[in-house]
């Protein structure tokens, strides 16, 4: 990631888990909207850093309505300059389609798993004859990410849309952008690795500009 010093600039970074709270506003209307992965006829359950989370699909054509909002009010909120797309790959801090959080389980460490995990029998999409290199070592594909067989809207796999999840988010927040009235810059973009895919440069960082997660700690 390459930055250029711009002072009295206020970034923020936008993570993807919307943590599960009914007195959330954010999630209850991205609830009422209908708009996070599923797994099978339930919602995709993710932990990242608010714990138990869904996962936004920026597939779902209501997406970008509720997309914008949640930026628009974060504006006014908090008048950021620009935001930083943070952990898009998406992230989890659990691996597999068959997590749960259980109440006998202690959460002591958020960004360790905290849920319960049963990766047998797993289908052909999680268990393909393949693995990715994470940090020199061959895990699953669903390592640390939204499970592979988790589902998008129109029954689009994760397996399938994967590596363009990042890109969808890009596209929502740069038109959420506008509707807050700011001049956007967007950004120069580069694809190299699963599942940290997208890497960004701004063309010219004003406060403005956006851009997406700059971590890449999975390779093929």
């Amino acid at each position: 990631m390459n930055l250029t010093l711009c002072l009295g600039c206020c970034w923020h970074s936008l993570q993807k888990g919307i943590k599960i709270d009914d007195t959330y506003k954010t999630y209850v209307r991205g609830s009422q909207l209908d708009v996070f992965i599923m797994n099978g006829t339930r919602r995709y359950i993710a932990q990242v850093w608010p714990g138990a989370t869904n996962m936004p699909d920026f597939l779902h054509p209501n997406a970008q309505k509720w997309w914008s909002k949640e930026v628009v009010e974060f504006h006014d909120l908090i008048p950021f300059d620009g935001l930083w797309l943070d952990m898009n790959e998406p992230a989890n801090f659990c691996s597999g389609p068959n997590c749960y959080f259980s109440p006998d389980v202690k959460c002591l460490q958020i960004d360790e798993c905290c849920m319960v995990c049963d990766n047998t029998n797993l289908s052909r999409w999680d268990d393909p004859p393949y693995k990715i290199n994470v940090l020199g070592t061959h895990e699953p594909i669903y390592t640390r990410t939204v499970a592979m067989v988790a589902e998008h809207y129109g029954g689009v796999r994760a397996y399938d849309a994967h590596n363009i999840y990042g890109t969808t988010e890009t596209i929502a927040t740069y038109y959420a952008l506008k509707e807050v009235s700011i001049i956007i810059f967007p950004p120069y973009t580069k694809t190299c690795c699963w599942p940290r895919t997208i890497r960004s440069t701004p063309l010219k960082l004003t406060s403005a500009n956006f851009f997406l997660n700059g971590a890449n700690a999975h390779q093929l």
